[in-house]
């Protein structure tokens, strides 16, 4: 993956899939890769902030997915991951 300009963004919607906010964030220069890492700790912030305590995440990039649950059973040497785990650690879903 060439590294590049990026930005995150979601869209957030209720339990009946009612749109409850949007939000995009420009990132800068970094691997895609790195991208989908730094949108999934914005969105659980977000939500977080907003005081919701369940959260399914929609995502359509395998690896990522993979990398974080294989991040869950040892401690990862990417500090994104590690934030990701802590807001996670928060919550009781």
């Amino acid at each position: 993956m060439e590294s590049g300009s990026a930005a995150a963004g979601g869209v957030m919607h209720n339990e009946n899939g009612d749109w409850v906010f949007g939000y995009n964030q420009f990132l800068g220069k970094c691997l895609v890769f790195d991208a989908e890492f730094w949108g999934i700790l914005d969105d659980l912030k977000l939500i977080q902030q907003r005081g919701h305590d369940k959260v399914i995440i929609q995502l359509d990039n395998l690896e990522v997915i993979k990398a974080i649950h294989r991040s869950a059973k040892k401690i990862s040497n990417s500090a994104v991951i590690r934030r990701i785990h802590h807001v996670l650690s928060q919550e009781g879903q």
